[in-house]
């Protein structure tokens, strides 16, 4: 048999940070069993067929190879698999409520701590039981945990108590847009599988069951905590040292929020490793120097023990006092497993030290992986060690000062190159002065605020409160410092750049390209040969990763400026309404942006629209129009004016007494988009050779339908290469007799958005007659309060011989023109080809 010692040099090196391999293995299975849920027996027979496996090399002192690399694929699959079965239980919330409509009264216990959003109180429910209205003695218990939104709480609710209410339940839809976030599945990870919303004088709250005597002694610290943060800071300061010490974030504002992510520093503002990370330093030094003066302990180097040992009593206690958010528990049993590690009195290995930490985080808590806190600590921490092993000639720098400076400033500079992709891909934005911030920032934050606000509230509240009080009003001038730089940094126009969304290609390059780079430079200055084998493997890898990443920005470039196509796209917005046209050579135009009543609420721009358009790589908006001004096509388009380059806007101009529509116009102004009033838009025009008609309202609306914004909508039909789709805004009755009337011939065309959400107050049979559609797009919310799309005229178009399309079921429809076909590709759903 031939011999091939360089695949066995590279098999036993692969394997000499054993964690590592195991780690991608657990992830690759958990990916797999999100991705392809529902195959747990194959899984488990795999995971016993490597067992097995692993067994018999054991046994017979083989080498183990690959058997491990599958148990570990295989354990990830079945990892994850308890959060996809249990919703198949028979006492499960998900199957009880079913489709059920009806009001339930609903008894359960908090089981987090209460978040306040404004006006609203969002709480978590456990130990649920059901009954219908008037038959409490026959409620049954349901598995699974509900999501209830108070809407003006009377009394304090806090974690523990039982609450009685009535309500509707309603199990999470997703949003079907190419590329969304798949909230069902972020919220069935967390085991909440409904929502419920209720007023606060309609809760009957009962405090019947006290804590344990941990969570009793917990509580109390807590409170004890807040109050002495609310009585000795305000304001900001206040805001701040609770999201530290306490890891509450409620009270941070929407404008300190927003200054910290412009500045490039809201990573501050969650308790994550650099603060636990802190909190042992200072806990590690300290204990080491004071065990270091008892001289049995120092001589049999028992000292550096101790002191880890000591360390974990601070670091898990502030855990627990923050309240355990899944970053503080990541970034607790990360610093732990380090601190562990000196026990064994080996020097540490931080990678495999890291590899352990996210092993354990995985293996308890398996979704962990699709956290974008879990994916930017780790990557963080990662890139900051590949990094800081490329720049040992720090060591090197004269003077005692210029090395820890220029070494903190690289830990900065990594930290950020390594987030980078990740935050692109979630936030859409990066900071300019982001490592300025952080050099200046963090020092303030990280070894001032900080250690003297839990010295103040762990050592000197117990022992001494007014001394505490002093403590806190201390820490809040070193926030004051903070501050200073945060909001000029913050609130200067270019401080942060918005930017299209990476695909997941493009980060798996970028990555390559980061990490490989840093495995380059570090072998380079490296003597040590045993990983040598490495490099042309990475080299490749890092080649491949450069031609991957040029062949997709000219597929981009291609598919945005030099395409000759037209297509439209039907968002998923819910109820309402959002339509983009994308016309050759790269013009793009909105047509309306969806939105509920209320934006504080759910802002569609920003959390459907404006990732949709990222995600299309755009970031210029050559024209939006506006059909008319209600809320369900008005308020999504408010965000995407605000952080898009808008050219110009369409609209009617019939104005309507909203915040909303105000905050509209305020908005064109301040960015000074043009708004040409509504009788100097052209009535016909084109544009890269797509033909627009302004069908509807007449220049003269305004003293006929001045009191209806729907029968005042603009109706736009887009032509392109003898195919036509008509937009119809939400006109009704009145004004489809008007436009049929006025059309004619005009109005034929292969494309119906459906007018008025498929409201039976529309899609008359003369609209319908005339224009003859081929495909009927309904764009309507799933389960709304308006039984839309309305049953009649669902069955008026089949009785038409329509192929009809709804977004709450089908989600977004992509059309495409030209080619002598129309091709309609929703995102869940067979694909539609019509011949010319």
């Amino acid at each position: 048999m031939p011999h091939f010692p360089i695949r066995e040099k590279i098999t036993d090196h692969f394997f000499f940070r054993p964690l590592i391999p195991l780690l991608f293995a657990l992830m690759g299975g958990i990916v797999t069993a999100h991705c392809f849920p529902g195959h747990f027996k194959a899984s488990f027979a795999g995971c016993l067929f490597a067992a097995a496996a692993v067994g018999l090399c054991i046994s017979l002192k083989k080498p183990l190879r690959l058997a491990p690399l599958f148990l570990y694929f295989a354990l990830g699959y079945l990892c994850l698999s308890p959060w996809q079965l249990v919703s198949h239980t028979a006492d499960h919330l998900n199957r009880l409520i079913g489709e059920n409509e009806n009001t339930w009264q609903i008894t359960g216990r908090i089981a987090t701590d209460p978040i306040r959003e404004g006006n609203r109180l969002k709480l978590i429910l456990s130990e649920i039981r059901l009954a219908e209205p008037g038959k409490s003695k026959t409620s049954i218990a349901a598995r699974g945990r509900l999501r209830v939104t108070v809407y003006g709480p009377k009394h304090p609710i806090r974690l523990g108590d039982q609450i009685t209410f009535f309500s509707k339940i309603k199990p999470f839809h997703n949003f079907n847009n190419p590329g969304g976030f798949d909230y069902k599945s972020f919220m069935t990870y967390k085991n909440i599988w409904a929502s419920a919303y209720a007023l606060g004088s309609q809760i009957q709250v009962k405090k019947d069951r006290p804590p344990g005597l941990t969570a009793s002694l917990l509580n109390k610290a807590r409170r004890s905590v807040e109050k002495l943060i609310t009585n000795a800071a305000e304001g900001d300061s206040r805001a701040i040292l609770s999201a530290l010490v306490l890891g509450k974030r409620e009270l941070l504002s929407p404008s300190l929020k927003t200054a910290f992510n412009r500045a490039g520093a809201s990573h501050v503002l969650a308790i994550s490793g650099l603060h636990i990370g802190i909190v042992a330093s200072f806990a590690f030094f300290f204990f080491k120097h004071i065990l270091g003066i008892w001289k049995p302990l120092l001589h049999r180097g028992w000292s550096r023990k101790w002191a880890a040992i000591l360390t974990l009593i601070p670091v898990w206690g502030y855990g627990l006092l923050a309240g355990m958010s899944p970053s503080t528990q990541r970034a607790v049993i990360m610093v732990s497993v380090f601190l562990v590690s000196f026990l064994f009195e080996r020097d540490q290995d931080l990678i495999n030290t890291l590899a352990t930490a996210a092993l354990i985080v995985l293996i308890v808590y398996p979704p962990s992986l699709f956290s974008i806190s879990f994916q930017l600590s780790f990557t963080a921490v990662l890139t900051i060690i590949l990094g800081l092993s490329t720049t040992r000639w720090i060591n090197r720098l004269p003077g005692s000062i210029l090395p820890p400076l220029v070494s903190f400033t690289a830990v900065s500079f990594f930290a950020i190159l390594g987030t980078t992709p990740l935050i692109l891909h979630y936030f859409n934005q990066t900071a300019v002065f982001g490592l300025l911030t952080n050099l200046l920032v963090i020092p303030l934050i990280g070894f001032f605020v900080v250690p003297v606000s839990l010295f103040s509230v762990l050592v000197l509240l117990p022992t001494h409160p007014p001394m505490a009080a002093w403590g806190i009003k201390t820490a809040s001038i070193g926030i004051q410092w903070a501050l200073s730089i945060i909001y000029p940094i913050g609130e200067w126009p270019y401080s942060a750049i918005k930017t299209v969304t990476p695909s997941i290609l493009e980060m798996a390059c970028a990555y390559t390209l980061i990490f490989g780079l840093l495995y380059i430079i570090r072998q380079k200055k490296s003597l040590h040969p045993s990983t040598k084998c490495f490099e042309r493997p990475v080299i490749i890898l890092v080649t491949a990763a450069v031609l991957l990443f040029t062949l997709d920005i000219g597929y981009w470039c291609h598919a945005r400026f030099w395409r000759d196509r037209f297509s439209a796209t039907i968002i998923d917005v819910g109820q309402g309404s959002a339509s983009l046209l994308e016309l050759p050579d790269g013009y793009c135009m909105l047509v309306d942006g969806g939105g509920f009543m209320n934006n504080s609420a759910f802002d569609v721009g920003r959390y459907l629209v404006a990732p949709f358009l990222w995600g299309q790589k755009i970031g210029t908006v050559d024209t939006v129009v506006l059909s008319h001004p209600d809320a369900d096509h008005l308020n999504g388009l408010i965000y995407i004016l605000k952080h898009f380059n808008v050219k110009q806007v369409f609209s009617t101009h019939q104005p309507v007494d909203t915040n909303e529509y105000n905050n509209f116009i305020q908005t064109i102004d301040e960015q000074n988009i043009k708004h040409p009033p509504f009788a100097q838009i052209p009535r016909h025009f084109e544009i890269n050779g797509v033909k627009f008609d302004i069908l509807y309202p007449p220049t003269d609306f305004m003293t006929r339908h001045v009191h209806n914004t729907n029968n005042c909508s603009i109706v736009l039909k887009v032509t392109y290469k003898g195919q036509s789709i008509i937009f119809p805004g939400d006109i009704m009755k009145a004004a489809e007799k008007e436009l049929v009337a006025r059309g004619g011939k005009v109005l034929g065309a292969t494309v119906l958005v459906s007018p008025h959400h498929g409201s039976k107050t529309s899609s008359t049979p003369n609209l319908l007659n005339a224009i003859s559609p081929k495909v009927v797009v309904v764009s309507a919310g799933s389960k709304n309060r308006f039984d839309l799309p309305a049953a009649e005229v669902i069955h008026r178009y089949q009785e038409r011989g329509y192929k009809i399309l709804v977004t709450n079921k089908h989600g977004a429809v992509k059309i495409r023109l030209g080619n002598n076909q129309v091709c309609l590709d929703p995102v869940c759903g067979d694909s539609i080809r019509l011949p010319h």
